[in-house]
């Protein structure tokens, strides 16, 4: 890893990272603190009995934290991660080749290993302060409404600041194996959006749960997990972490020995 790439990269960086973090702050406290309000319109909703039913199926609101991890966690952080994952791929390794500004932190010696190894550090690095930033905020929010169970609460962290990391990678891989080819942008952005997709359609009809399994966004069950239900979330902590390696050795492999135009 070089540390002067890396500290070039923050520098660059920090005012996109900074905007996605507001942004998700910014929906995080608006969700927790109109959660009393939620509450009572499903008590309200429940007294008309079947036809309260119509009112959408909220499902998690027993507690703020199981309501956050529903409405918030499950839907709209990958969703903001995505276009974040998607923005920050593209330049790091595809657009630094397309533009040939890559020439010249290979022209100062640093090699084409640890180019890949200081930029998916940097990434995967960020998208991991944004999760941190999330734990630490969304603790003291929850804590303050009196519904906070931290052991919980770090494995819905953990398990969707993985998920993400995992989705991140791939399109590091993405960017980094097909950087200078017409297939690289629409690989990496293509390949989570298609994701996305994915977890969307599994829930829309039985007969496709099976895409569940197909998309990194399907793997858990954030509600489940912060009921404390879900058992099984370590295992796909264990699989991100797997994706992740892959796809660092894959692209660093590949990457090493690309033909580059610059």
């Amino acid at each position: 890893m070089n540390l002067p790439l890396l500290k070039h990269l923050v520098k660059r960086n920090w005012k996109l990272w900074s905007i996605f973090a507001a942004l998700l702050l910014f929906y995080l406290v608006v969700l927790i603190a109109i959660y009393d309000v939620m509450k009572d319109a499903e008590e309200m909703m429940a007294a008309f009995g079947p036809i309260g039913e119509l009112y959408g199926g909220m499902q998690g609101l027993e507690t703020a934290m199981t309501y956050v991890s529903s409405f918030y966690f499950k839907e709209l952080v990958f969703m903001f991660s995505l276009i974040y994952i998607v923005m920050m791929s593209h330049q790091l390794v595809f657009r630094a080749v397309d533009n040939t500004s890559i020439s010249n932190s290979l022209a100062n010696g640093i090699s084409r290993k640890n180019y890949i190894t200081t930029t998916l550090v940097f990434f995967m690095g960020s998208v991991f302060a944004l999760f941190l930033l999330l734990f630490l905020a969304g603790g003291g929010l929850l804590f303050m409404w009196g519904s906070y169970n931290i052991a919980l609460y770090f494995n819905v962290i953990l398990s969707t600041a993985l998920i993400a990391m995992s989705v991140a990678a791939i399109s590091f891989f993405f960017s980094a194996a097909f950087a200078g080819t017409k297939w690289g942008a629409p690989l990496l952005i293509g390949i989570p959006i298609m994701f996305v997709v994915f977890s969307m359609l599994s829930g829309m009809a039985d007969s496709l749960n099976f895409l569940q399994w197909l998309t990194p966004f399907g793997w858990i069950d954030s509600l489940a997990i912060s009921r404390g239900t879900f058992d099984l979330w370590w295992m796909w902590d264990i699989i991100s972490i797997g994706i992740i390696a892959t796809a660092y050795f894959a692209a660093q492999h590949i990457f090493k020995r690309k033909q580059l135009s610059i």
